[in-house]
């Protein structure tokens, strides 16, 4: 079946909602893009300002850290340029769209044009002949010149080599499952960054009928997390008590299906974007996997080995010991084992990149994320002489978060496989009723933040770029900004990041995502 088949676009809930959403999306990417970007330059200034008089110590005269100070500036200055690249004010027009239009392709563009859009800058996708053709009629009627293709979504975004401001997926039907699965597109969206490096993912998934399957899907994707799982389950008898049962813990979850779904919702598709996809895109192609793991046979066994339980605390394998460590990986490995055909587990296994399955470097990836707990048996030679030449503070102290390896590993991971960072205080979250079906909308802010990843050099060249302190700086003051922003998620690559503590500037506190507003019922 297909879950658009009996969709009408013109439901009064489903217009407020598309109202409010596209409204977010088109504010953010205009009048307001110093404010989307996760790394406010008002923000950085004030970290930076912080920063500056704590680092007096590490300088013998003063002369040396006025000079340090100055050579600080120049690097804060070419920072600044870089930025205001991409927070400079953008036109309504200029911004392009991407949407599953349906047979009433009206309904949205009408919105858009009344937002400002020029509909020449318009996509709709519709892969039904017939609906299609009721959308190819009313839009010739219209005379305005937006494109459509006829065609499903994923092929088109993996095929069409164009980027979006703002893709609006209407899925209709839950994510990671559905008729056809939801999944597929938006892996490709994501994977071939079909979204500007400063852009709006809008998303509406139904609430899923499989009550069994999407009650084993939560037990293994919450279970290893702590902060960003649903709110009741702190209220209830905590997440530690399910570290190591995701069944029982799907059981729990299933007492409030809604809200638990609604926090999936945002939570894995802001995994993917952030994390799960631009990492395994990068260890996917074949030189950089091999500066980052030692060999295949090694990395295998390193894998193996972590997830493997013994009869002793000893013989207990890191990701067993420390699941809160390894939530991605536990995910994943758990899913395929229980349900090896999953529509998660299918979709990423027909994705491929570089030749390889997703699946499998989507796993390599999650053991990289905490190097720590791992152990250095798993790295590559690059990698380990990286980190040997990376921080300049190790161990003294500097700043609130001690610089574990995972912050230089992410960076330079992000710097080849362009991650989506959510800005957790621009996005919007709905909840409506749409006939008999609960919709569950997000618009997500998302940010590559290339002003960050284009200073981090390659692995190669950590040991040489590094001895420049005030590099080290910058990067670091982002990365509390980053770290600060969604705090607590459990696959944050950027956690225990902080360089300032809580409260030590005006703005280093903690930025979650709000609580999905629930749109009060239309009568249609």
């Amino acid at each position: 079946m297909n879950d658009r088949a009996d969709m009408t676009y013109g439901q009064p809930a489903k217009k407020a909602a598309r109202e409010a959403l596209l409204a977010t999306a088109v504010g953010n990417l205009t009048t307001d893009r110093k404010n989307a970007v996760v790394v406010r330059e008002a923000e950085f200034d004030e970290v930076l300002a912080f920063a500056r008089p704590t680092l007096k110590r590490f300088f013998r005269e003063v002369s040396a850290f006025e000079s340090f100070n100055r050579e600080l500036d120049v690097f804060a200055d070419e920072w600044r340029r870089d930025h205001r690249k991409v927070t400079n004010p953008k036109r309504a027009e200029d911004l392009r769209v991407l949407y599953l239009c349906g047979p009433e392709p009206l309904n949205d563009l009408q919105l858009l044009v009344d937002m400002g859009i020029d509909p020449r800058n318009c996509w709709g996708i519709e892969s039904d002949r017939a609906a299609y053709q009721r959308a190819r009629e009313s839009l010739a009627n219209s005379g305005w010149p937006m494109h459509l293709y006829n065609g499903d979504l994923k092929s088109f975004l993996e095929l069409v080599p164009e980027r979006f401001d703002i893709i609006y997926y209407d899925a209709c039907g839950p994510l990671a499952g559905g008729s056809p699965n939801t999944l597929p597109p938006l892996l490709r969206a994501i994977l071939f960054s079909r979204l500007e490096p400063l852009s709006a993912l809008v998303t509406n998934f139904a609430f899923p009928s499989d009550d069994e399957r999407y009650e084993g899907l939560y037990g293994h994707f919450f279970h290893a997390r702590y902060n960003d799982v649903p709110a009741f389950l702190h209220e209830g008898i905590g997440p530690e008590a399910f570290e190591n049962d995701p069944e029982g813990l799907g059981a729990f979850l299933a007492r409030d299906a809604e809200e638990t779904y609604s926090e999936f919702v945002t939570r894995f598709v802001v995994d993917l974007a952030r994390t799960i996809l631009p990492n395994a895109k990068a260890l996917s192609v074949t030189e950089i996997a091999r500066d980052f793991f030692e060999q295949r046979s090694v990395l295998n066994e390193t894998m193996a080995s972590a997830l493997r339980g013994g009869p002793t605390f000893e013989d207990i394998g890191a990701a067993r010991r420390t699941p809160f460590s390894f939530p991605l990986l536990h995910f994943f490995q758990n899913l395929e084992t229980t349900s090896p055909n999953d529509p998660v587990i299918n979709a990423l296994r027909e994705v491929r990149h570089a030749g390889k399955p997703l699946l499998d470097t989507v796993k390599q990836s999650s053991l990289l994320e905490h190097f720590v707990e791992i152990g250095p048996g798993v790295a590559g030679g690059a990698l380990v002489d990286a980190l040997k030449n990376s921080w300049f503070d190790r161990g003294a102290g500097w700043s609130c978060d001690e610089p574990f390896p995972h912050l230089l590993i992410n960076s330079v991971l992000g710097s080849y496989g362009y991650p989506f960072h959510p800005n957790t205080r621009a996005s919007l979250r709905l909840k409506y009723r749409a006939k008999s079906t609960t919709m569950f909308s997000d618009c997500l802010i998302l940010d590559q933040c290339r002003y960050f990843y284009e200073m981090v050099p390659g692995l190669d060249l950590v040991k040489h770029r590094f001895k420049y302190i005030p590099l080290q700086i910058l990067l670091r003051v982002q990365i509390d900004r980053m770290s600060w922003n969604d705090h607590g998620a459990s696959a944050h690559p950027f956690s225990g990041g902080a360089l300032a503590g809580h409260g030590e500037t005006p703005n280093t506190r903690a930025y979650f995502f709000s609580r999905r507003t629930a749109l009060p019922v239309v009568q249609e």
